[in-house]
């Protein structure tokens, strides 16, 4: 294993606050994103700047009194760049996973599914690559004086992509992650410590037990658990990893969230996507807006400038 930082790193990471938002002229005038297939309405592999989304999806989670349960729904905020469909009553997401066209290279970072979370590329530079042990990532988005966090990433270890693609991968991480990723040197593979590495510390995504309709994602002022206001990341220095973590876990209980982690992942589907989605869809890859020569050096279709 290469050499690793110094000591643990807490990182505020911000990412876009962009949605999904459907409305009834979005299945004729949005073809590249939203298509029709049975009765199910899907929104389509993303091609733009990285998004978020409400989801629902079976998973454990820890309640407020401490106790690890399991529940079939689970609804939480996070990214996820492939397939999913969508509720338009309850305004939620479910995801799946359906093989792509060839032209369709995006990823979902950081990877929330399975039995442990990943984090694979996003910014990964400077003191982002290769984080010690118990590196505390902070993943959310600004809105007005708020941080909407969205995962908790606790740094268990790394490994090369390469070294990540001779594991015994699931379809879900092989096709939403790994295929779009190029033999990068300079970047690698985290994975989370889980509950069941650490129950004192460890990585979850703030969930809901009911679904709200609203934007469920947890709010943290600027100015507690050490957060800063700021567009970019930041190096928080406010306190221990332990102590920025349990003081979010306080925020989370007392907002009605529970701890969620072991997201079901979405099981390989036989969905055939209608061809005239599948053009419109082409036609906007990849993103022809981008003009950043830092731009899609690891992932095509993601946009660091957008950052």
């Amino acid at each position: 294993m290469p050499k690793q930082n110094e000591s643990p790193l807490r990182v505020q990471f911000i990412h876009p606050n962009n949605q999904t938002k459907f409305n009834k002229a979005s299945l004729e005038k949005e073809k590249s994103k939203w298509a029709k297939v049975g009765d199910d309405i899907i929104r389509l592999w993303n091609y733009e700047t990285h998004i978020r989304r409400p989801m629902v999806a079976s998973g454990n989670y820890i309640d407020k009194k401490g106790e690890k349960k399991f529940s079939d729904k689970l609804y939480f905020w996070g990214e996820w760049e492939d397939c999913s469909r969508y509720d338009v009553q309850e305004n939620v997401h479910s995801p799946i996973l359906v093989e792509r066209p060839d032209f369709v290279k995006t990823n979902t970072d950081p990877y929330v599914f399975g039995s442990c979370f990943k984090y694979t590329n996003c910014k990964q530079r400077g003191k982002l690559v290769r984080m010690d042990f118990g590196s505390l990532i902070l993943f959310g988005c600004m809105k007005g004086n708020n941080f909407l966090l969205d995962t908790v990433f606790v740094v268990k270890e790394y490994c090369s992509f390469a070294e990540a693609r001779k594991n015994n991968n699931s379809d879900a991480f092989r096709i939403a992650v790994l295929n779009s990723l190029r033999n990068e040197k300079k970047k690698v593979v985290h994975t989370a410590l889980m509950y069941d590495d650490n129950k004192e510390i460890f990585s979850f995504v703030p969930c809901k037990l009911n679904n709200s309709k609203e934007d469920g994602r947890l709010k943290i002022p600027f100015g507690k658990c050490g957060l800063k206001k700021s567009p970019y990341n930041k190096y928080l220095d406010s306190d221990s990893s332990f102590g920025i973590w349990k003081n979010i876990k306080s925020f989370a209980l007392k907002q009605g969230f529970v701890l969620g982690f072991n997201f079901v992942e979405p099981a390989l589907e036989k969905i055939e996507i209608p061809s005239d989605n599948k053009t419109a869809a082409k036609k906007k890859w990849p993103n022809s807006k981008c003009n950043s020569k830092s731009c899609c050096k690891n992932v095509v279709g993601c946009c660091l400038k957008d950052y």
